[in-house]
């Protein structure tokens, strides 16, 4: 077997300050999500996933491991695995996908500490099963 490797793109930022968290996941999971859809598609990602990083999350991150745990400040990361770095660029020079990101985001993130964690991917088990 061998393992094609694939482009993961994921931005970390905090929901919008008096949102709850209730709020923020289901605007950002919703609708933010499906305006989002058309242009996954456009660029055939291969997948598009949201982490939302609570206080509960944390806790029993917490719990499982004995000792606090060193997490994120973040309250978010969303991840998007493009098949190319040719489909990152196109990703992010597309108008209507910028446009977007730009009226869209600001009712529900907090854009003022987005970082991005990027780089090629290998997907070394995938759903249970060794890939090499």
């Amino acid at each position: 077997m061998s393992v094609k490797p694939v482009v993961r793109v994921t931005a970390l930022f905090n929901k919008k300050v008096g949102t709850t968290d209730e709020e923020f996941r289901q605007y950002y999971s919703q609708v933010h999500a499906r305006h989002l859809l058309p242009n996954l598609a456009k660029y055939g990602i291969i997948s598009y996933s949201q982490q939302f990083i609570t206080s509960d999350a944390k806790d029993k991150l917490s719990k499982a491991m004995g000792k606090p745990a060193p997490v994120s400040d973040y309250d978010v990361m969303g991840s998007i695995v493009f098949s190319s770095w040719e489909a990152v660029e196109a990703w992010f020079k597309d108008e209507e996908n910028a446009k977007h990101q730009s009226q869209d985001g600001p009712e529900f993130a907090d854009y003022s500490n987005l970082r991005f964690v990027t780089g090629e991917e290998l997907m070394i088990v995938e759903e249970g099963k060794p890939m090499i």
